[in-house]
This record gives structure tokens, sequence and C-alpha cells, in this order.
């Protein structure tokens, strides 16, 4: 793991441009997340066509949030190693509602329940909460560069 540099010193600042290319990333982006929970090829042998899926990866489905699915095929022709892909908001929705679920003491199928309940609207406020610090971000590193741009040094 990488040390973490203070955002005040010259190796850990980083541009107004940085941080709205960061922040624009994480409002629109995607990632992959496992779907079974043991991912190899020995698992397809012990759990036969059916391995223990993630309950992430299942609520996401089940609600929609899935983008695609991918995997490898293994010897009896099913897929193994799968992952999902899914946007970056969705899967942080789904953690956000996944710590709240344990917080208030919900388990197994209530938890999933209401994680699903949930989902939709949180991860459309999410959403348009990162679409507008990422578009805020934008627009001043587009002022700044007008202002570099108009003043005449020369």
């Amino acid at each position: 793991m990488a040390a973490k540099k203070a955002s005040n010193s010259k190796a850990g600042a980083k541009t107004t441009a940085q941080k709205a290319k960061e922040a624009r990333a994480m409002a629109s982006g995607t990632k992959e997340i496992n779907v079974n929970k043991a991912q190899n090829i020995a698992s397809e042998l012990i759990y036969g066509s059916n391995p223990k899926v993630g309950r992430n990866a299942r609520v996401l489905t089940n609600t929609g949030k899935a983008i695609k699915l991918t995997g490898k095929r293994g010897m009896s022709g099913e897929l193994y190693d799968r992952k999902i892909t899914a946007k970056k908001v969705d899967i942080d929705a789904y953690d956000l509602l996944a710590k709240q679920a344990k917080a208030a003491g919900l388990k197994g199928k209530a938890a999933e329940i209401a994680i699903s309940n949930a989902i939709k609207k949180v991860s459309t406020r999410m959403t348009n909460d990162r679409q507008r610090t990422a578009s805020r971000g934008e627009a001043i590193v587009r002022r700044e560069e007008r202002k570099r741009r108009n003043t005449n040094l020369g």
C-alpha cells in the first residue's frame, strides 16, 4: 500500500483540474465487483453450478443497477470468476445502505429487502450530488483558464 501524502505538500497537492476529473469519474465511472464469494475454478467443483453469490451483486442485479456480467468458462461450461459491472455511484450507494442496515440490526433477507427498496432513491440522489460537484469543479477550471488567457502579462 502506497504511503499517503499530505494534500498541502507539493507531492500530494492536486490541481483543480485533477480534482474535477476525479469528481467526474466518481460521478459517472463504472467498476467491476465479484459475483461469487469464492471466485476460482475450485469453487465450481465444490458448489457445482450454483456457487454462493455475494449480496451486493445480487441486490444490484435484482434492482437493475448491473450493466453487464462477465466471466470465464469453466470445465462444465458454467461461468466462474464472474463479475458484474455497475456504476461507482450504485456500488457506493449499496455500501452506504449496507452499513446502515447493519447498524439498524438487520440481517439476511430483511437487510436485502430494505437495501433493495432504498437503493434507487439513494443512488439517484448520490448521482445528482456527484454530477453537481463535478460540474462545479469543471466550471471553476474553465473560469481559471479564462482568467489566465485574458491576463496580459507582456
